[in-house]
């Protein structure tokens, strides 16, 4: 019941969108906004896990609390749940408007700009 976790989501989101591409539902894009809104707040502690600041997400959310961990598997599931998003074009205007007020990323060109990865 607790204990969720970015890949979680993550996963979730890479198997509707293969749903997406097997059926052409369009009820399969609504859920893979629905799924990516756990990172904007749509979760049970009603928390931001993608941290704008660091360009990083947060572990995952305990029962009461979030993890605060900001490793390289959660930010990699919540870029790889991002580019899902970019490559069905599919924002709804609840998800933008949650992207805009917590200051994440609005366009590939704004994070591209910030969000460089150093090898």
């Amino acid at each position: 019941q607790h204990g969720e976790q970015s890949i979680d989501v993550a996963y979730s989101i890479s198997t509707l969108e293969l749903f997406y591409q097997t059926f052409a539902d369009n009820k399969f894009k609504a859920m893979i906004d629905t799924a990516f809104s756990w990172y904007l707040g749509n979760n049970h502690l009603q928390q931001v896990m993608y941290n704008s600041a660091t360009g990083g997400c947060y572990d995952g959310l305990e029962r009461e609390e979030v993890n605060i961990n900001q490793g390289a598997e959660s930010t990699l599931c919540f870029l790889m749940s991002q580019l899902t998003l970019e490559r069905l074009s599919r924002y709804s205007h609840q998800t933008q408007l949650l992207l805009k007020q917590n200051s994440t990323l609005i366009s590939p060109e704004l994070y591209e700009a910030e969000h460089t990865i150093y090898l």
